[in-house]
């Protein structure tokens, strides 16, 4: 993969607000506007066919007044269901494309998103990508994923239709 080019729009080097989700050995890197609240960790209602890597479902949870399913990104990545720590957390996620009837859906993280501004350091890495990610970045020395949440949330509708959640 080809480094990222700077952010630059007409000579003016921009920032952008992203978020970094710590998952179980992982760290992802988001748009802040992906997320749209993080609330404390909840027991989630088990789904119709159990934990499935294919679409990374764990279960579902209650959000004012709504079912929204839960992934966990481990799942989807190919690992196991990472136990639910005192840190954990649900971090409740704005489709792309709410029209295609998924408002809102939720993931599990292993802490508290972090505010990070990305600009021009920001660089590609060519450590192996999992299920569900679309690229490793650098910034900083820190090693990010990029997830696919377009992807993702394919998979979703896809088991909605199924009747998983």
């Amino acid at each position: 993969m080809p480094e990222l080019n700077p952010l630059e729009h007409q000579g003016k080097q921009q920032q952008l607000t992203g978020l970094v989700l710590e998952l179980d050995g992982r760290s992802l890197l988001v748009p802040n506007t992906a997320v749209a609240e993080l609330v404390a960790w909840q027991l989630p209602a088990e789904v119709p066919g159990g934990v499935r890597q294919d679409d990374g479902l764990i279960g579902s949870i209650s959000w004012r007044g709504q079912q929204l399913p839960l992934v966990s990104f481990e799942v989807l990545g190919g690992e196991a269901e990472p136990d639910v720590t005192e840190t954990a957390r649900i971090a409740i996620f704005n489709s792309l494309d709410p029209s295609a009837g998924l408002e809102f859906y939720a993931a599990l993280l292993q802490g508290i998103p972090r505010s990070l501004q990305v600009d021009s350091r920001l660089c590609s890495s060519h450590e192996p990508l999992r299920n569900g990610e679309l690229a490793a970045v650098q910034l900083d020395g820190r090693l990010l994923f990029i997830p696919d949440l377009e992807g993702l949330e394919h998979k979703l509708i896809r088991a909605r239709l199924q009747q998983r959640f």
